[in-house]
């Protein structure tokens, strides 16, 4: 009987009211950093389920500067980062590569390396401009597609 009443009681007391003014977003912004935590860890795990490719640079590559320069942003907007996620790894850095499934050893930069469920799927060393990128990056992702076919 008490359950019920409240219940009552409660529903009355919510169901007028918007969204806004239930989790208090009009008067206080504190409500909201729930919210933005929760929408960052549907974006982490969503991260963990999509591959990485793993830029390897130097501050002192000219090669990895026109990359930034040309390619980096543009990446970033394509159908491949919803694929490959970049991440950018210094290559004096003590990167651990067995963490991401990699055993053959960064020579040059740039490099990049795809990886899918901690297994290396592809590699692309070096950088010759923008239509030689975007036509290895085709190429590797076709292979990918092709060998998770068979």
């Amino acid at each position: 009987m008490i359950d019920g009443l409240f219940r009552k009681c409660v529903f009355k007391a919510i169901i007028p009211l918007t969204f806004t003014e239930f989790f208090g977003l009009k008067k206080n912004l504190f409500f909201l950093f729930p919210i933005i935590y929760f929408l960052g860890c549907i974006n982490i795990t969503y991260a963990e389920v999509r591959g990485k490719l793993l830029y390897f640079y130097s501050d002192t590559c000219a090669y990895c500067k026109a990359w930034e320069n040309e390619i980096a942003n543009i990446y970033l907007k394509t159908e491949f980062e919803d694929q490959f996620k970049l991440s950018f790894i210094d290559f004096f850095s003590e990167a651990d590569l067995e963490k991401y499934g990699i055993s053959k050893i960064v020579k040059v930069t740039p490099t990049f390396i795809f990886v899918k469920d901690k297994t290396e799927v592809g590699r692309i060393e070096g950088y010759n401009g923008q239509e030689l990128f975007w036509w290895q990056v085709d190429d590797v992702i076709a292979n990918i597609r092709l060998k998770k076919n068979f």
